[in-house]
């Protein structure tokens, strides 16, 4: 116990995190759908699935909310230093999403092995995503760009609502359609319209952010994402439209 208490606060936060999801998504999921008809008679691959995506969908909305509430009350640290202001609470943020990643990705790690066929590229997702998490609470560096990217948070759950409104079979209901236009709309809220800002803070802040040295490959890694950012939210759009011309043709 004396070691536990000793451990680094981010290290307590990220094993903490790790056990509460890897609860949700082992056990509260089938608690919360076990009696759900779609839920109990799907595949047991489905059913896997269908937890991984619901722990996805509770870490989105903790992580997105949390880092809406520091960057409100942090905004003269944030807007000011971006690239090494410190706002309070940012560790916590990160440290939790490092502890859900970890989580998942041994979870999709082993439906990998049990002959999950797309799991490889969330693998290699998973893996960058806690490369720059970890830099970032080592370095003590970009926290202000970290929470402005963990705000593409907010767009998860409606791919997750999607996807359990397709299952259950009901892409007839009035809410699939409305799910979707909440969907693309948060998306580029806060996935695409937040990329000037992005880039803005690396044309403004170029003096300190070429004294990174190696971290910089970082800041590459954040335009690979935006990239698929960009090829998502065509493919969110273009499915919209197609549902809205056909909805038996999506």
């Amino acid at each position: 116990m004396e070691v536990i208490l000793n451990l680094p606060y981010e290290v307590k936060v990220i094993g903490a995190s790790f056990t509460f999801f890897s609860v949700t998504c082992l056990y509260t999921s089938n608690f919360i759908f076990g009696r759900f008809e779609p839920y109990r008679n799907a595949s047991e691959t489905t059913r896997k699935n269908w937890n991984v995506r619901f722990a996805s969908t509770v870490h989105a909305v903790v992580v997105a909310f949390m880092a809406t509430i520091i960057l409100i009350n942090n905004w003269k640290i944030s807007h000011n230093n971006p690239i090494w202001g410190t706002p309070y609470g940012t560790e916590t943020v990160l440290s939790i999403l490092l502890g859900y990643m970890l989580e998942d990705l041994l979870m999709v790690t082993m439906y990998v092995w049990a002959g999950w066929k797309f799991g490889l590229a969330d693998i290699v997702h998973h893996l960058a995503v806690m490369l720059v998490a970890a830099s970032v609470l080592k370095y003590k560096y970009i926290y202000s760009v970290s929470l402005v990217r963990a705000l593409a948070e907010f767009s998860t759950p409606f791919v997750h609502i999607r996807w359990f409104m397709m299952k259950s079979n009901m892409e007839d209901n009035k809410w699939y359609l409305r799910n979707g236009i909440v969907l693309a709309v948060f998306f580029l809220i806060f996935r695409i319209a937040a990329m000037p800002y992005l880039y803005m803070i690396n044309y403004l802040y170029y003096d300190q952010i070429k004294t990174l040295g190696f971290l910089q490959v970082l800041i590459v890694m954040g335009m690979a994402m935006d990239y698929l950012n960009l090829v998502w939210f065509y493919k969110i759009v273009t499915l919209l439209f197609a549902y809205i011309k056909n909805p038996k043709q999506e």
